[in-house]
């Protein structure tokens, strides 16, 4: 091989490497990018999933609420039934000793 064609072979070589090395810079800019996108996403889920967590522990709170004032309307409707129980019960007994009219 002669001298001129081993310093263009080494030329072409320098000129892959070169080309080679920006084209992993690029890539390694790339790769930076996509995490520091990753990271933010990674953020945004732990903050969603906070939120969730919140949002799950104020329906637990909501519920119980819901079944303490279910369980006061069954309350209030059983003594409500109760006292007209003891309505009619005192308006019978009002009507069966009121005087019996003569005719």
């Amino acid at each position: 091989m002669s001298f001129i064609s081993q310093t263009a072979r080494i030329e072409k070589l320098k000129k892959s490497i070169a080309a080679f090395e920006l084209d992993i810079k690029e890539k390694s800019r790339i790769i930076e990018e996509r995490e520091r996108e990753l990271s933010k996403t990674q953020k945004l889920y732990e903050e969603q999933k906070e939120a969730k967590k919140k949002s799950d522990d104020v329906i637990t709170v909501l519920e119980a609420q819901i079944q303490d004032k279910n369980e006061q309307i069954r309350n209030y409707e059983l003594e409500l039934s109760e006292t007209e129980e003891l309505r009619k019960t005192i308006m019978s007994l009002m009507e069966s000793k009121k005087p019996k009219r003569k005719t």
